[in-house]
């Protein structure tokens, strides 16, 4: 039995991503390829691409491309997630967070990869439900291009 709040490690989980830019197109790239039922939520041209072309990640350690990728507009679309990875900007932290209450339920782990200390308490605000739980990463990374 895994630590209390631990995800469990059989089997595969379904992962939403939130902001498939740097952060989240690699962590949640990383995750499929582990064999996980990874969803990227993306608007606009990123997500034009993803559905295009899959999502592209060029790496120092081996580049890859995720194609199909599973990419949704809106979390309503996905229904309940076993973890959400939050990797969006601070700044839109807040709007997130509210936007996810589709993808969060009692059983949904929460993991903020961004900057900011007050991220656990703007989700927590947002969402109400579902476990926030903590994450950190170290990583240098940019968008090339849409997708």
């Amino acid at each position: 039995m895994g630590a209390p709040g631990a995800l469990p490690c059989e089997g595969s989980l379904r992962i939403l991503v939130v902001g498939a830019g740097g952060v989240g197109g690699y962590f949640g790239g990383l995750l499929a390829q582990a064999g996980h039922s990874v969803a990227f939520l993306a608007r606009g041209a990123h997500r034009q691409a993803i559905e295009r072309q899959g999502l592209i990640v060029h790496s120092l350690h081996g580049d890859f491309t995720l194609h199909p990728a599973r990419v949704a507009e809106s979390p309503d679309e996905l229904g309940p997630q076993d973890a959400v990875v939050v990797a969006v900007k601070h700044y839109d932290l807040a709007h997130a967070a509210r936007r996810l209450a589709a993808a969060v339920d009692d059983e949904t782990r929460v993991v903020p990869l961004l900057n900011g200390v007050d991220a656990h308490r703007l989700l927590a605000e947002g969402l109400g439900g579902g476990q926030i739980v903590g994450g950190t990463c170290s990583i240098a990374s940019r968008i090339e291009a849409p997708g």
